[in-house]
């Protein structure tokens, strides 16, 4: 390929053909119209120039190509954008950005000869008029900016500060909105508060009004613990034996004085009684004949103590309220057989006679006994009354427990109609041959299966399904004094059975002859009771 020429070429190719007459018209007079269009709008002396200078600046770019040049120029791009006078129009005002116009290739081709054009926006005279019209466009805005300006701040003043006046208002309202709720929720706190004080205060007073009865109660209960213990005091010092200062066990009295004292403390007293000189000390039973005196008070003492079980039970009650609840409990000694033999002679009739028919009697009456008297078991002064009836044989035959059997008294409520409560536990009992005294003195009970039981010096003693007092037996002391001798005297009558605390249970045996019981002995009692309504 042969060398590009950049001299004549390029002269040629900065020059543009020249159109036809027509097409120069055509340039030249169009702008016309838009340079009057823009005079209405505004008044700028660089828009009013806009128009001759578009017009001579194409005509100097278009010149007219020498005819000389037989080249055909092809465009390799796009031609140079233009822009109408109505988009200038809806343009002014705002401030443009600058726009680079795109290059403009051509290629000119020759005698063998290449060449390539550029065209630049930015060279020539175009680009100092695109300059102008900026500047112009910028004061024109700028007027027009300060023209408008006044208004639109007081309208933006006006604006932000009811903007801001609405903002606060907004936000006092949230504020007041959120106080009123919480004085909303103080006034619930307060009532609530309110209504806890009240109740706190009424409890408070009843709380000072129970005290106050609490204080009273405890006076009052104060005051009768020490009336209590003042009266324990009392009874504990006359409930005491003058000989070893305790309580009294087994307490006796004598006559005709009336103290009280031990059982024990009595036999010591009695034996070591002084002897007489008129006595010999090898004379048998010689504490017979022996004058026996009171330790209280000196009197003398002819008949046997008599033994007391109220002052008994009392004295019993008494211990075991002041033992220690974990101390072991002591149990009451058994009777061993006559307490005073040896001691009182057997039978002393003599004594309670009158004196003027004392000196009539003769001395061998007392032959009149029977001699079987001699041979008894030492406990003569209970068989009197419980003992078996004189002539009767011994029994040698097995023992058993008792069964039931009816009632052996005829007793209802108008018998013991002086009682309000009379339970119906205690007519049972009565009806079964019992007192009141002995109920009450004897802690009795009775249940279908066992009977009778009795309560003797802390002991359970079973007495069957009835039994049988002497018609001088109200309280029934001397039927239990019979019982507990016997159960020593007569073990093959009874069944005991001893506790580990040291009590003991008994259960009174039958002859097994005995035990069976017919129903034709209720059948015969039951129509006797049938008449009575509450049977």
């Amino acid at each position: 390929m042969p060398p590009l020429s950049f001299l004549g070429p390029m002269q040629s190719a900065q020059r543009r053909p020249a159109g036809n007459a027509k097409s120069r018209e055509n340039k030249t007079t169009q702008p016309v119209p838009n340079a009057a269009h823009r005079s209405h709008k505004t008044h700028s002396p660089d828009a009013l120039e806009e128009g001759p200078s578009n017009r001579n600046d194409t005509g100097g770019r278009k010149k007219k190509r020498s005819h000389n040049a037989t080249s055909i120029t092809t465009p390799i791009e796009m031609s140079l954008p233009q822009h109408s006078a109505e988009d200038q129009d809806s343009t002014r005002g705002r401030k443009n950005k600058s726009k680079s116009r795109a290059p403009s290739l051509f290629a000119e081709e020759g005698n063998n000869t290449l060449v390539l054009r550029e065209l630049l926006s930015d060279g020539g005279p175009g680009t100092s008029r695109s300059k102008r019209k900026e500047r112009s466009k910028s004061r024109e805005t700028s007027c027009r900016s300060s023209m408008k300006t006044p208004s639109e701040s007081s309208r933006l003043e006006t604006e932000s500060l009811s903007m801001s006046g609405n903002d606060s208002h907004y936000q006092l309202m949230l504020e007041v909105e959120i106080l009123r709720k919480q004085l909303l929720a103080s006034k619930r706190t307060i009532q609530k508060q309110s209504k806890i004080i009240d109740e706190l205060r009424i409890e408070s007073a009843s709380s000072s009004k129970l005290q106050q009865e609490q204080s009273k109660e405890m006076k009052r209960l104060r005051d009768q613990l020490q009336k209590s213990d003042e009266l324990v005091s009392c009874i504990e010092s006359n409930m005491t034996c003058q000989i070893c200062m305790e309580l009294l066990s087994r307490p006796n009295g004598l006559s005709p004085c009336g103290h009280v004292l031990c059982e024990g403390c009595l036999q010591s007293w009695f034996r070591a009684a002084p002897s007489d000189d008129d006595i010999l000390d090898d004379v048998p039973d010689r504490l017979l004949y022996l004058d026996k005196t009171c330790p209280c008070c000196r009197a003398i003492i002819h008949t046997r103590p008599i033994p007391l079980f109220v002052v008994k039970s009392l004295a019993s009650a008494l211990g075991k309220a002041k033992a220690s609840p974990d101390a072991p409990r002591v149990p009451s000694p058994l009777p061993n057989g006559d307490p005073w033999a040896g001691i009182f002679p057997e039978h002393s009739d003599d004594d309670w006679s009158d004196e003027d028919s004392d000196d009539d009697m003769d001395v061998d009456e007392d032959e009149d006994y029977d001699e079987d008297d001699d041979e008894d078991d030492g406990d003569n002064w209970e068989d009197d009354w419980y003992g078996s009836p004189n002539g009767e044989e011994h029994y040698a035959g097995p023992y058993v427990r008792p069964r039931w059997a009816p009632p052996s008294e005829y007793v209802t409520r108008e018998d013991y109609a002086f009682l309000d409560d009379l339970a119906d536990e205690e007519l049972a009992i009565l009806r079964r041959g019992a007192t009141l005294q002995m109920i009450d003195i004897f802690a009795m009970d009775y249940t279908h299966d066992h009977g009778l039981s009795a309560r003797l010096d802390g002991n359970t003693v079973f007495l069957g399904w009835n039994i049988h007092l002497h018609e001088n037996d109200d309280a029934g002391e001397v039927y239990m004094d019979w019982i507990a001798v016997d159960i020593v005297t007569h073990p093959e009558r009874w069944e005991v059975l001893h506790e580990p605390d040291g009590t003991f249970t008994a259960w009174r045996l039958v002859p097994q002859e005995d035990s069976e019981y017919e129903t034709s002995d209720s059948e015969a009692y039951m129509p006797s009771l049938a008449e009575d309504e509450e049977f």
